[in-house]
């Protein structure tokens, strides 16, 4: 007589808490055989949970300083057409007070302008010379200021990663409290199959070892007999004969035991 034996191997490690069940005893498949202190496996996951919470936070954090970064590019990118605006302004004035102040240096020296026309119009023209300079300085500064915009958005960027759920430090997260929460699932060992279970010497207090067989349980749906006849009997079989399994005691089995 033969039957399947699943042996009983805890994915986790650590004292048991409870055994409610009993050498020979007959199990139904999803009964509790016995549990784990599941104490620092539930303390993994309440970390887990919190560092996932805390994630959460800081990548939003960082989506919402992107978007400030976009804003601050926007807004230089603006701030520089603005100043190249000015600065052509600027120039086409320039231009205008150098035309004025050349015709008034010429009736200066021909006699038809006065001095105080031609000091006029060479302050204007080197107050225009002036702005013009200054509306230059403005475009290259928010040029300047354009470019570390856009580094810095560049390194925002960098810093978030992906956005949402593909998020890397995100699905790592996620990722370690799945395991923290399949190992606390691992504290309760349950029943494979229906069977009897078999060598059971556990008793609460002792230590479960991870991936170290603990117990067995000898699958009730699997049971089968093997028999060995001569080739000569084989002609007299027939099938659907009936199978009948005789119990025999033998010399020195022991009190109440039986071969078969």
């Amino acid at each position: 007589m033969r039957a399947q034996v699943v042996q009983i191997v805890p994915r986790v490690s650590g004292p048991l808490v409870s055994v409610p069940i009993q050498n020979n005893q007959l199990v139904v498949q999803g009964e509790l055989l016995f549990e784990i202190d599941p104490r620092p496996f539930q303390a993994a996951v309440n970390f887990a949970s919190a560092n996932l919470a805390n994630m959460r936070d800081i990548l939003k954090a960082l989506a919402d300083q992107v978007e400030a970064m976009k804003g601050n590019v926007a807004q230089s990118e603006s701030a520089l057409r603005q100043a190249k605006f000015d600065a052509e302004g600027n120039a086409a004035n320039t231009e205008n007070a150098r035309i004025e102040f050349e015709r008034a240096k010429e009736l200066l020296a021909t006699g038809t302008g006065t001095q105080a026309n031609f000091d006029n119009k060479y302050a204007a023209y080197q107050m225009a010379v002036a702005q013009l300079s200054g509306a230059k300085a403005q475009v290259n500064q928010t040029a300047a200021e354009l470019a570390r915009a856009k580094d810095d958005l560049a390194r925002a960027i960098a810093n978030l990663g992906a956005v949402g759920e593909d998020n890397p430090r995100l699905r790592r997260a996620e990722a370690d409290l799945e395991t923290a929460q399949l190992n606390l699932d691992f504290t309760k060992v349950w029943s494979p199959t229906l069977g009897y279970v078999t060598n059971l010497q556990l008793r609460v207090g002792d230590s479960a070892g991870a991936n170290q067989p603990i117990m067995a349980v000898i699958d009730l749906t699997s049971f089968y007999v093997e028999a060995f006849f001569r080739e000569t009997f084989e002609g007299n079989f027939k099938k659907g004969d009936r199978a009948v399994v005789t119990l025999m005691s033998y010399p020195n089995t022991p009190p109440g035991g039986q071969n078969r």
